[in-house]
């Protein structure tokens, strides 16, 4: 027969799936009989256990619900609502009761609790009339109430039986579920134990032949089917064997099949491999254009070397690649900032003594050209840019004094020259860097061409930086240091160090002073001219610095405006006016107060519901609250700024327009933001009367405002001549020290105590 000539291999594995597919045969049937038992009894229990006890719940609820309304009806007599509720309860105790005699035909002790219901609305029949008779029986009334107490207390007890018989049943079908889901359980985990039993058994059985065949034929096949060249030699190096791929190989260079020519230094890495005994060894080598590494493993058994070579031209090239371009700009083909801090430290390292210059170069207005013809176009006129400066540069590249010229990103460039660099050669290099900016640059499909300026700042070695990374930032301070005189670059000076440490201290205690609440307000008054009285006081923030006692904004609110914590203070001033608006306005004092605002404030996407916030949270009048703001401001963006300040009008705020006529002082504007004050900027107020040119501007500004209908303020007056002067030209309001300097809070309120009511708006 057939499996006579099978091999005991063979009919161990057929024995092994018989006994597989029976045992899977017997589980199926156990799972398949455990299922109909869960199914069957889940179905009981749901389809007709729970909806019982549901309605039996329903039923006692329904009971109690109708004695509660007839003692209701006992204690308040209204007929309408009893009638209403009770027979609506009546019906629905009628339609439990239906439910649970179809569900439960064979209960008789449903009977007894119809006939008891029957009886329970007969007595609530009875209550009704009694209640209804004038007078009013009340002994038959409380009577008729302990019956219908007394008949429902004898339904409970059967409700409860009910409830009890039905609760045991569902109690043995679930019992019954979880025996046969614990049955299934142990009969699946035993099927799984046998299942794992046999596989390991089956595995070690089949393991041993194939192993063995698999490994024979593997060994066969290697080195004919690799698609790396191998070679067998010696361990002289001598041919024994060679693959396909290694003959093609060689084909493809033009050599013949042997050893020394496919792997040039192979007979001394096998000599260096037998003298240190080493198994295997890896090594790379060229071979015509292309880049191939060895793998040479030493058959000690055999005495014979197998070598195996692997082409790398592609990872090679790629790998260069990538060196490239991480050393590289890829936009210019210049190297990049990495390549200049590996160069300059390599040159401080191999030769400390000789002296390294190091220049910035930050091109200006290039966000002007990118704004107008885009990125691509701005791309195309920084190549243009790094070549005029290669080719510019070239001449001042010399043999003792190399120059190499670097991209750092964006908008900037760098220069490190090596050996010594006198003052004339800087300025003669500067100026050739200023020229090739000061022709015009061309744009790709632009209309027209752009003019560019530079800005440029250099530091020595060792002069001034120990290393590159000090190197680098000495150049940053001069390149962002204005320029002296006439001449085109910064060379960095320990002042600009000193001064960029005293920014970086402040900007530190900038951040410390909005955690420790360190910053007040000062209050200077304004003065109506009309009749002399205080309408107001301008909020001006201060400084408590522990240190250096009160500052002014003119020493920190440039650097707040720069490192954006003006947001911050700005909405801490804010709120501050807030409160002190509403204090003032309980002391009886309605007046004036207005804020300043930053441009950082007004940029924000909800910088109006911020203020409509703070407005709400400190209870301030905003007819109080005057916010000032600059023309440059206003002027950026003149549509977004009409619908901000429109939201800000609306929430019942004032608005000025602080230093008018030192901005873009273009009038259009005026006619279509919703303003309340123009403020004169105190340039103009400080030479009145005697200059004539600055009287004739304030006479125009109150002119215009007179014909707008805005009020004027103007600002920094100290002179009785120039107070006079306004109030005959017809200015509104004045603040200044001529009236009174800044004052703290507690200052000012001292101040308007002592003061008259007249001289009070």
């Amino acid at each position: 027969m057939l499996w006579t000539s099978w091999t005991p291999f063979r009919v161990r594995l057929l024995l092994l799936q018989l006994l597989l597919i029976l045992a899977g045969t017997a589980l199926s049937w156990q799972v398949y009989h455990s299922g109909k038992v869960v199914n069957s009894n889940t179905h009981i229990l749901v389809n007709e256990h729970l909806p019982e006890l549901l309605q039996i719940r329903n039923l006692i609820e329904e009971q109690l619900r109708s004695e509660r309304l007839l003692y209701e009806y006992y204690a308040d007599q209204s007929r309408d609502h009893y009638l209403t509720e009770y027979f609506e309860a009546h019906h629905r105790l009628a339609q439990v009761m239906g439910d649970l005699k179809r569900q439960l035909p064979e209960q008789d002790t449903l009977h007894h609790i119809e006939r008891y219901q029957a009886e329970y609305h007969e007595l609530a029949k009875q209550l009704d009339h009694a209640l209804s008779q004038t007078p009013v029986d009340w002994d038959l009334s409380r009577m008729l109430l302990n019956q219908i107490s007394a008949l429902r207390g004898q339904t409970e007890p059967l409700l409860q039986q009910l409830e009890r018989e039905l609760n045991q049943s569902a109690q043995q079908g679930l019992a019954e579920t979880q025996q046969s889901t614990r049955a299934n359980t142990r009969y699946v985990v035993s099927f799984s134990v046998l299942i794992v039993l046999l596989a390991f058994i089956g595995s070690v059985v089949a393991s041993r032949l194939l192993t063995d065949r698999s490994e024979r034929r593997r060994l066969a096949a290697f080195a004919e089917r690799n698609p790396d060249p191998i070679l067998s030699v010696t361990l002289q190096g001598q041919l024994l064997s060679l693959n396909p791929a290694a003959a093609q190989l060689a084909q493809e260079q033009s050599i013949p099949p042997n050893p020394q020519l496919l792997v040039p230094d192979l007979t001394t890495q096998l000599a260096r491999m037998q003298r240190e005994a080493i198994s295997d060894y890896d090594w790379e080598f060229a071979l015509g254009r292309r880049y191939l590494t060895a793998r040479a493993v030493m058959l000690t058994e055999l005495k014979q070397v197998q070598v195996h070579l692997r082409d790398i031209t592609a990872a090679s090239r790629a790998e260069a690649e990538l060196r490239h371009r991480a050393s590289h700009d890829q936009l210019t083909g210049l190297p990049n900032r990495h390549q200049f801090e590996l160069d300059a430290q390599q040159q401080i390292e191999q030769h400390p003594e000789q002296s390294l210059t190091f220049g910035l170069l930050t091109l200006n207005r290039f966000h002007q050209v990118t704004s107008q013809v885009g990125f691509q176009a701005g791309d195309a006129i920084l190549r243009t840019c790094s070549q005029r400066l290669c080719r510019a540069l070239n001449p001042l590249n010399l043999i003792d004094r190399p120059l190499m010229l670097y991209r750092f990103g964006g908008t900037r460039f760098a220069i490190l020259i090596q050996g010594q660099v006198s003052t004339d050669t800087l300025a003669e290099l500067a100026d050739t860097i200023a020229d090739v900016f000061h022709k015009p640059v061309y744009a790709d499909n632009a209309p027209a061409s752009f003019h560019l300026s530079v800005e440029q700042g250099f530091a020595r070695y060792p002069e001034h930086a120990a290393n590159s990374q000090e190197l680098l930032r000495c150049a940053d301070a001069a390149v962002r240091e204005p320029r002296q005189d006439e001449a085109n670059y910064v060379l960095y000076a320990p002042a600009l160090r000193e001064q960029e440490d005293r920014l970086i201290t402040l900007e530190n205690e900038l951040h410390q002073a909005m955690k420790e609440n360190q910053f007040l307000l000062y209050f200077q008054p304004q003065q109506r001219l009309s009749d002399g009285a205080m309408i107001g006081a301008e909020a001006l923030l201060r400084w408590q610095h522990p240190e250096r006692g009160v500052l002014s904004p003119n020493e920190f609110i440039h650097l707040a405006e720069r490192t954006g914590l003006i947001v911050s203070i700005g909405e801490w001033v804010l709120t501050e006016a807030c409160i002190q608006a509403r204090q003032w306005q309980e002391r009886g004092l309605d007046m004036q107060i207005p804020v300043n605002l930053s441009a950082r404030q007004m940029q924000q996407a909800d910088f109006v519901e911020r203020v409509a916030n703070i407005l709400a949270r400190t209870g301030a009048p905003p007819h109080m609250l005057e916010l000032e703001l600059t023309e440059s401001l206003l002027m950026t963006d003149l549509d977004r700024g009409h619908d901000m300040l429109c939201q800000l009008k609306a929430l019942g705020l004032k608005l000025a327009i602080d230093d008018f006529g030192t901005g873009y002082s273009s009038l259009a504007y005026l006619k279509r933001l919703p303003m309340d004050t123009l403020k004169i900027d105190r340039r103009f107020v400080s030479s009145l009367p005697g200059d004539k040119q600055d009287s004739a501007i304030v006479r125009a500004i109150l002119d215009l405002a007179e014909h707008l209908d805005l009020n004027v303020v103007a600002e920094g007056v100290e002179t009785q001549a120039q107070h006079d002067w306004l109030k005959r030209a017809g200015c509104d309001v004045l603040q200044g020290y001529w009236y009174s300097r800044p004052l703290a809070c507690s200052d000012w309120i001292r101040m308007v105590e002592s003061m008259p009511a007249k001289a009070l708006a």
